[in-house]
């Protein structure tokens, strides 16, 4: 029994090196660290990373030149879509009209009536109520304290068009505003009776710096009254929305399949009412898809075909993040299906981390290592095997000693 716990004392390092060997990882970048005195580096994740990496990152380590890892955590670009938690019924309490060269447009006046303490308010979108079909009009919306003048808040175009209807109006910042106007920006006599409600939605979206585009490659087949897209994403992005640039008046049904699974359905669409255009070519995927190929279906009926110029996919990336403190220029590792994730102290002040100042690294051209090995077995993986193998042997011992002492 010494003998084999002996043995498994000696092997132990030579199973940790699929794990911590840099010749079993793939492909390396340097990474470059400016001066800074902040404590911490982010480094962005591109797309010559996300056809090697393994799906939940296990694979990636960041080397300092002693053969040091270096900890690290991952932000990752996920979005997160929650219902909508609030909706505030509003009172109208007055109406007017505004001049603007030389043009009179109406107004609406609202109050929030279902809270009364502005500090417990959270507004970011509010949803005009009318019956009125076949309209489209472009509105500002703004608002006000208790003792505060006008602000602008958003301007935006409402519309209900061939049975496609957009009535929400989004803000860009929260508000906790009480009173809130609606100005009409169109001539009085083509205004008729609304409501309002005012609402707070949850919709957790990616910061602007996780966001990419890239055109895609797509090929394209007409069959019977349909329009097929292949849609090509070789380097598995994070794809979030797809924007179709094409011309003319339409109005056409899509589908997007991935994987045999319908995934999104939905109208893109270009049309006019009197002087207003309004249009919505851009398809978004909820949640994030990766795969290596979409299929967009466009139903054309007995229309001609859409002439499609161009696809351009925005995709959300992945960030590292790790501390400002290290021997040396470090590296990136990466591109080892066997690697196990490592654990590291940081994920458990992760919140702290991400909302700390950070400064923004950059990787060098990946260069992939001429000696690397493929270890088809973790380490960490069979050494756990061998100890729980041997625990059953010593305890099996112990078990046979007793017994023969009875």
């Amino acid at each position: 029994m010494r003998k084999i716990i002996f043995l498994l004392i000696i092997i132990y390092p030579f199973f940790l090196s699929a794990d911590d060997d840099r010749n079993n990882y793939r492909f390396s970048r340097i990474i470059v660290v400016p001066e800074t005195e902040n404590d911490y580096i982010e480094v962005e994740l591109d797309q010559r990373h996300y056809p090697v990496l393994n799906g939940d990152f296990s694979d990636l380590r960041i080397v300092d030149n002693q053969g040091k890892f270096h900890p690290y955590i991952i932000q990752k670009s996920r979005q997160t879509t929650v219902k909508r938690t609030a909706l505030y019924d509003c009172d109208l309490i007055q109406s007017g009209t505004l001049k603007r060269n030389d043009t009179l447009y109406s107004y609406n006046d609202f109050q929030i009536t279902s809270s009364t303490d502005e500090k417990d308010l959270k507004i970011n979108f509010i949803n005009i109520i009318t019956e009125k079909a076949d309209f489209s009009v472009q509105i500002e919306i703004y608002g006000r304290g208790e003792r505060s003048s006008w602000t602008l808040l958003a301007k935006d175009t409402i519309y209900d068009l061939q049975n496609i209807k957009k009535s929400d109006i989004l803000f860009d910042t929260v508000s906790n505003y009480k009173f809130y106007r609606v100005l009409f920006l169109a001539p009085v006599n083509n205004i008729t009776g609304f409501g309002l409600k005012a609402g707070y939605d949850l919709t957790v979206t990616d910061s602007e710096s996780f966001s990419k585009s890239i055109v895609m490659n797509f090929e394209i087949e007409e069959d019977q009254k349909q329009t097929v897209i292949t849609l090509k994403n070789t380097n598995r992005l994070n794809l979030n929305s797809l924007q179709l640039k094409c011309s003319g008046l339409f109005k056409r049904r899509y589908d997007i399949r991935s994987d045999n699974r319908t995934i999104k359905r939905g109208y893109i669409y270009s049309i006019i009412n009197d002087t207003d255009a309004i249009e919505e070519k851009t398809i978004s995927l909820e949640p994030l898809n990766n795969n290596e190929e979409l299929i967009l279906t466009i139903y054309n009926e007995d229309d001609n075909p859409l002439i499609i110029e161009e696809i351009e996919a925005f995709y959300l990336i992945d960030k590292i993040i790790f501390r400002n403190s290290c021997n040396g220029p470090l590296t990136l590792l990466f591109g080892n299906s066997f690697a196990e994730k490592p654990v590291y102290d940081m994920e458990h002040y992760r919140d702290t981390i991400e909302n700390s100042k950070k400064t923004e690294g950059t990787l060098l051209e990946p260069v992939q290592n001429a000696e690397f090995i493929e270890v088809k077995n973790s380490g960490k993986t069979l050494f756990s095997i061998l100890i729980v193998i041997t625990s059953v042997i010593f305890s099996g011992g112990i078990l046979l000693f007793l017994l023969k002492k009875k």
